[in-house]
């Protein structure tokens, strides 16, 4: 996790200075945190019983 966070802050530094650097960075947070959501949203409904049975969404 460490080693990720290293890229990650890399990749951040590099595309920091550029106005395409900026549009990709202020895009891209949104989408991390849409994919985070729905992936927690499906773990939650399959595991709650606001679903009919369990595992119903794959």
């Amino acid at each position: 996790m460490k080693k990720q966070g290293q890229i990650i802050k890399r990749v951040y530094e590099s595309l920091n200075g550029s106005l395409m650097g900026l549009w990709i960075i202020k895009n891209i947070k949104g989408w991390i945190l849409f994919v985070n959501f729905y992936s927690d949203f499906k773990r939650f409904f399959k595991w709650s019983s606001a679903s009919n049975k369990i595992g119903c969404i794959s």
